[in-house]
Parts: C-alpha cells; sequence; structure tokens
C-alpha cells in the first residue's frame, strides 16, 4: 500500500491510498497536503511530551492513527482506540511499516456502561474515518464496549502523561467511564475536543466535569488545517489565560474547540 511521510518523517497510510476505501478523506487530504493534521494541537502534542521517552498517551479516537504515529518516539506505550475497524487496520500497517512496538490498537466503544447497547454510524461529510457512537435498544451490539476506568485499574496504569480524547460527540459518555479515574492524580493532561454547536449543554457539562475534579482548563483553538511550524504557537501564553466562567466561555465558541485540562 502507497504511504505518504508526516512532518517528522514518520510514514502513514491514508484512506484512498489503500484497499479498505478508495476516498480520500479530510484528514488523509490534510496529511497529503501538509505533512500534518491539526497543526497547532500537533504543537501541543509536542509541547507536553517531548522532554521525555517514557510517556504514556491514550489516545480515544485514534482515527487513522495520526497523533499516536507522531508521539511514538516520546512514549514508553501507547493506547489507541477506535470503534471503525477500517481505522485500526490503517494504524496498524501504519505500525508495521514504521516498526513501531510501543503502539497498542483496541476496536472498542470506549463507553460508560456495559449494560448499554450501541451501534455505529459512519458520519455524513468529509472524514470516511469518523464513526458516531449512538445507543440502541436492541439486545445486542455491533461493537465491543469498553470502560476505561475498568481497563486502567486491569492494567495496573498508575500514570497517564496525556489523554487525547475526539469521538464525534461521545466526549461525555466516554468521561463517564472515566470518573474513578478523574478523582485521582493518574492523568496529569487531557486534550479533549468539545462542540457546542451539537449541544451546548452537552460541551458544558464535560468542562464542568473537568472543573470539579480539578483540572485547570484552557483553549486550544481549533485550526484542522496546514504545516505544522514549531514556532508558531506560543504555549506557555495560553498557560497563562485560564477558562474561568464556563458559561461565558461556551457562549463564545461558535461551532468547534479543543481544550486542554491540566492537573497541578
Amino acid at each position: 500500500m502507497e504511504h505518504y511521510q508526516l512532518y517528522d518523517n514518520t510514514k502513514i497510510i491514508i484512506y484512498g491510498k489503500c484497499n479498505c476505501c478508495d476516498n480520500i478523506d479530510f484528514i488523509s487530504k490534510s496529511i497529503m497536503d501538509n505533512q500534518c493534521w491539526e497543526p497547532n494541537i500537533t504543537g501541543l502534542f509536542n509541547f507536553i511530551l517531548k522532554d521525555k521517552t517514557d510517556n504514556i498517551l491514550f489516545d480515544i479516537g485514534t482515527n487513522i492513527g495520526y497523533f499516536s504515529l507522531i508521539s511514538y518516539k516520546y512514549c514508553k506505550n501507547i493506547y489507541s482506540f477506535d470503534a471503525n475497524i477500517n481505522n485500526i487496520k490503517l494504524l496498524n500497517e501504519s505500525i508495521k511499516l514504521n516498526e513501531i512496538t510501543n503502539i497498542n490498537t483496541y476496536c472498542k466503544c470506549v463507553t460508560n456502561e456495559n449494560d448499554k447497547f450501541y451501534k455505529t454510524n459512519i458520519v455524513s461529510g468529509h472524514n470516511v474515518g469518523a464513526l458516531r457512537i449512538e445507543e440502541c435498544s436492541q439486545s445486542s451490539s455491533d461493537i465491543d464496549k469498553l470502560i476505561l476506568d475498568e481497563f486502567i485499574l486491569e492494567n495496573t496504569i498508575n500514570n497517564i502523561d496525556l489523554m487525547k480524547i475526539d469521538i464525534e460527540g461521545s466526549e461525555l459518555i466516554c468521561l463517564g467511564g472515566l470518573k474513578k479515574t478523574l478523582n485521582t492524580d493518574i492523568i496529569k493532561n487531557i486534550i479533549i475536543e468539545i462542540t457546542p454547536l451539537w449541544g451546548i449543554d452537552e460541551a458544558t457539562n464535560i468542562l464542568k466535569l473537568l472543573k470539579y475534579n480539578n483540572y485547570k482548563l484552557y483553549d486550544a483553538g481549533l485550526k484542522e488545517c496546514g504545516e505544522y511550524v514549531e514556532d508558531d504557537y506560543n504555549f506557555d501564553l495560553m498557560l497563562e489565560n485560564p477558562i474561568d466562567d464556563i458559561n461565558n466561555f461556551i457562549n463564545s465558541v461558535k461551532v468547534q474547540t479543543n481544550i486542554l485540562a491540566k492537573k497541578y
């Protein structure tokens, strides 16, 4: 399969250049054009991880694995989750291509309760790798479920340097399965996407839950496409301006943004 090279020379296999899909999606197109996806969040990943080589990263909604792949050099272990089997297949091929040994992949629906059932719907629009997880009333589900509190406990994970959560509007469900862990000092940094356009209450509740668990909140912004230039971003300045009034902040976000939640 044809691969592309990221800004740090890591190789990645994308949609449109693989056996499972002929369409080039928005993320894959950005990687083709810019060797990068979400340059500001790329910079934030590097800002958090680059000074160590033994970080633990959880990549929730990994898609084709861009953020896992740019982080593996700085990490002891990476846990990458996605509900779309095609995404996981592409990431596994990229892992093999780069001879990476520290990225662990899971085709799982990250949720909050074992006794609820979920189905997957492909998100319409420009991202063929995206799935939206929806609750259903049937007694069977088309996807395996996973509660992060249980996974972290079962795998004796005592420190997570960074957790990225981007799961197409199901972020609050994911956090519902992390309540025990959020109440500890295990997760140091969380980068989470919020979309007030899809529901102001849900976006507000995400931030309130994180703040209740003693996380400081910062607006990391949204820039999906463009080249990554390290000097373009001043994250020290961002850390000087925490979000104090959640309601006012949510009302100021027109569509979507990324939040850094940091526990000191």
